[in-house]
């Protein structure tokens, strides 16, 4: 199915998958259209229209077949020019698939879809997130309704989407996202979670307040998540050179060790204690250690 675009223009980062969640009137739809260079996948009716940044490189997104068809290969133009894909929404993304699941008669007999239907919704959802991401090359923002939920006595706040790709799509998300009003009526980011609310936030990033005047803001969150994608890679950049800098004390030490277990003379040990004295390398107490334990030997 040949996808046909609202208005041509040519409008995702190093491939981050964010969930952004929110509340109506949070700014959602127009938070994510900040991304760089957005594809907006409208599949939540006039969300689009309402949203405060204005997109020409919109598809609105009616049924279940005009979804799964962007993985046809003759679609793959729209996902060109672009560096975003934004997913709006989740939710009504799943909904049109359970429409056409019934449609199709996949029903139980208490008008249900069935299980296995279900699975195939599953499979088809993570199909197109996986077609955006690796095959189109491009980070994706998926905005969702907020639901509240009650488990084990506690109110929870949730991604509004039925069944469990959106567990799987949590488990993939490099950062997840609530929007909110705060106190004071401005809208805000809190990527940390809660009591109430599971986020993540693996660069550490306090709670972002959002400046809706997006006219002077147009790359809001193109530049959060630039941001957090480097923070992110500095830090493992440095759990990297740590972890390198332990194995190579690792390995003077255990060369150490068979040096020194050759040894036959006390004189020998107290030569290397002198080399050891004033040092504050890695591995120092280790190897004194080392050399009181020989020393005991002879």
């Amino acid at each position: 199915m040949k996808l046909q675009k609202n208005d041509p223009n040519k409008l995702v980062l190093a491939k981050p998958l964010m969930i952004l969640l929110g509340e109506p009137g949070t700014c959602k739809t127009s938070i994510a259209n900040t991304a760089r260079n957005p594809l907006h996948l409208n599949m939540d009716g006039e969300s689009g229209d309402r949203s405060l940044v204005e997109n020409d490189n919109r598809y609105d997104l009616e049924t279940w077949d005009q979804i799964y068809s962007l993985i046809d290969p003759v679609n793959k133009e729209m996902f060109e020019g672009c560096d975003y894909v934004v997913i709006d929404t989740i939710g009504r993304m799943v909904d049109k698939a359970v429409t056409h699941m019934q449609k199709k008669g996949l029903v139980t007999n208490r008008g249900d879809i069935t299980i296995s239907a279900w699975g195939t919704i599953r499979e088809q959802v993570l199909s197109i997130i996986d077609y955006i991401s690796s095959d189109m090359n491009k980070p994706i923002i998926v905005v969702g309704h907020l639901k509240v939920v009650e488990r084990n006595g506690k109110v929870k706040v949730d991604v509004d989407a039925r069944g469990s790709a959106i567990r799987e799509i949590h488990k993939r998300a490099d950062f997840f996202a609530r929007a909110y009003k705060n106190y004071q009526g401005n809208i805000e980011l809190d990527f940390n979670g809660n009591d109430e609310f599971t986020g993540k936030n693996p660069a550490n990033v306090g709670t972002i307040q959002v400046n809706t005047d997006f006219a002077r803001n147009p790359f809001f969150l193109a530049k959060l998540i630039d941001s957090m994608v480097d923070t992110v890679r500095k830090n493992k950049k440095e759990r990297r050179k740590q972890l390198e800098g332990v194995t190579q004390g690792k390995k003077k030490v255990d060369e150490f060790v068979l040096k020194i277990n050759k040894f036959d003379q006390v004189e020998q040990l107290n030569e290397e204690w002198d080399k050891l004295n004033g040092k504050k390398t890695l591995g120092v107490k280790t190897m004194k250690a080392a050399l009181n334990d020989k020393a005991k030997t002879l």
